[in-house]
């Protein structure tokens, strides 16, 4: 279902509208579209994440701006390279490396999870993020679901996540490491 992301050199999200001070996304078009209409830009408080999927010649035909699709519910991204093949990613604010140790295809799932307040400073650009839904829709904190049920599983894997209760799932241990074909220390 979906691309093959074999085309692909880089998938990623934008939760705000901004990445190294360079890039930036609105939704995907043609591109006769892109230079003739407004495209809606990535938001942050709309409820969505926004996905952008890179292929090495995207820079020549976008420039720094990245096209992005607008995703709800949960995404399934399907990593297939063989052993001590993975894929490269940021979570949590921190460069991951997945793969699994016997080489079998895996998949990564992704979702919304929180709605965190934001300040929006002197510099925010309306026209490069959009209008911001203050007053709307109020400015809040909340664990994001459909119902009561998801939204407390999600909130039960957070607390889990900072009480170091999901390390064995999250980071590899020297064994699958070596089991994958990965450098590794000595002991």
């Amino acid at each position: 279902e979906g691309e093959g992301g074999e085309k692909y050199r880089e998938v990623g999200f934008l939760n705000i509208n901004w990445q190294a001070g360079m890039g930036h996304g609105s939704d995907r078009a043609p591109a006769w579209a892109r230079l003739t209409s407004k495209r809606e830009p990535a938001k942050f408080d709309d409820g969505k994440m926004d996905m952008y999927r890179l292929k090495l010649t995207s820079p020549l035909k976008t420039g720094m701006n990245r096209q992005t699709d607008k995703m709800g519910g949960t995404m399934s991204l399907r990593f297939e390279g063989g052993k001590g093949k993975g894929v490269f990613f940021q979570w949590d604010g921190e460069a991951r490396f997945a793969f699994n140790p016997s080489g079998d295809p895996f998949s990564i799932n992704v979702r919304k999870i929180l709605t965190i307040p934001v300040v929006l400073g002197p510099g925010y650009d309306r026209k490069l993020c959009g209008e911001p839904l203050v007053g709307k829709e109020g400015v809040n904190f909340g664990f994001a679901g459909e119902s009561a049920q998801e939204r407390g599983e999600v909130r039960e894997r957070i607390l889990r996540y900072v009480r170091g209760e999901l390390n064995g799932e999250l980071n590899a241990s020297r064994t699958e490491l070596v089991s994958a074909g990965l450098p590794c220390e000595e002991e």
